[in-house]
């Protein structure tokens, strides 16, 4: 591998590993069950987002360039950016579908997804799950494998087909240990291929306008969704 890919591979296998590490930590330090961990993800994706905030921002300032120019912020183009969400939250609405039921229903046998993610928090941790999670996610995680590696990829392979593949891949993955359930390694292997349709989609999506920011109010948006049930559950709305 050359030195000019040594950080973006280190960035695509960063968050994977982030994320069990940050529940382990929890783990240890709170004096928490395996199982009882499990219900405290948006936590370590919390933690895990704000540690690769940091190393995106000290990668930009290593490459004399900035955070935000890394996700194309402009305000001269911001209300274009604006324009083009409804369409990427539609392909990307339809994309997750595919993925979450149709991978459900080929390893599951139901084409209801898995609620193993829907657990109650204590209501202070749900609320600030539901603000810091979708936040979070949004500044980290795309700009991570499209802001960051996809760029220096395809430049050093002369590829966009091998970019768009590599860092698809490793944003699907990366879910394989969001939470890591140790006693339903079927669970992690869904939430691992199914994400995979919706990180092609946003790969193709972002070879197409080659602008970060769009796709990343529309991963606000999902992330939002995401985490909702978890919401409405510690409130006791979901009961």
């Amino acid at each position: 591998m050359g030195k000019s890919l040594v950080f973006p591979f280190i960035m695509l296998l960063s968050r994977t590993v982030l994320f069990g590490s940050m529940q382990l930590l929890a783990i240890f330090i709170f004096a928490l069950s395996w199982e009882e961990s499990v219900a405290w993800w948006p936590f370590y994706a919390v933690a895990t987002n704000l540690t690769g905030f940091m190393l995106l921002s000290l990668l930009a300032r290593r490459d004399g360039t900035t955070y935000l120019e890394r996700i194309h912020f402009d305000r001269t183009k911001l209300w274009r950016d604006i324009k083009q969400v409804w369409w990427i939250f539609l392909a990307g609405g339809i994309a997750g579908g595919i993925g979450f039921s149709g991978f459900g229903f080929l390893i599951n046998g139901t084409l209801q997804p898995p609620d193993t993610m829907i657990q109650s928090l204590p209501v202070w941790a749900a609320i600030l799950a539901l603000i810091f999670f979708p936040l979070t996610n949004a500044l980290a995680e795309l700009p991570t494998y499209m802001g960051y590696s996809f760029p220096k990829i395809e430049k050093a392979m002369r590829s966009t087909r091998i970019a768009v593949f590599l860092c698809a891949s490793f944003l699907a993955f990366q879910h394989v240990t969001l939470p890591v359930t140790l006693m339903d390694f079927r669970f992690m292997l869904w939430h691992f291929v199914s994400m995979i349709p919706l990180a092609l989609t946003v790969a193709f999506i972002f070879v197409r306008i080659r602008r970060l920011l769009p796709i990343m109010i529309v991963h606000y948006a999902m992330d939002v969704m995401a985490v909702i049930g978890v919401f409405t559950l510690s409130l006791g709305w979901g009961a």
